[in-house]
């Protein structure tokens, strides 16, 4: 976790929060999605069908989120030190992107 609250401090993007994703939530999760007898009619099958999805996405990433989670825990100094790296070189060219896009929009506007 001091990894990752590292990473987030060194760019600029604002870090998101959120609560790990435990298999004793799952169930509670799961005894909320509405059984095909208890959905609401009126709401209609395309309404029910994209939660379905969305919440198959939801589940998906956060177990992904949480299996990212273990494998950075488990990243040696050197590993982290070579990741911490990597993500202040990436967090530099975006500024760098940022600003020469901001730049082409200023040339463009001063030419029409």
């Amino acid at each position: 976790m001091k990894l990752i609250s590292a990473l987030q401090r060194i760019c600029s993007t604002a870090g998101l929060t959120s609560h790990p994703f435990r298999r004793e939530r799952a169930a509670r999760v799961s005894a909320m999605s509405a059984l095909e007898e208890q959905r609401a009619e009126w709401l209609g099958s395309h309404f029910w069908n994209r939660l379905d999805r969305l919440d198959g996405r939801h589940q998906r990433v956060q177990s992904e989120r949480e299996a990212v989670r273990r494998n950075l825990e488990r990243d040696t100094p050197r590993e982290a030190d070579e990741l911490r790296c990597a993500w202040r070189r990436y967090c530099e060219v975006i500024a760098e992107l940022e600003q020469t896009t901001a730049e082409f929009e200023a040339f463009r506007t001063f030419t029409e």
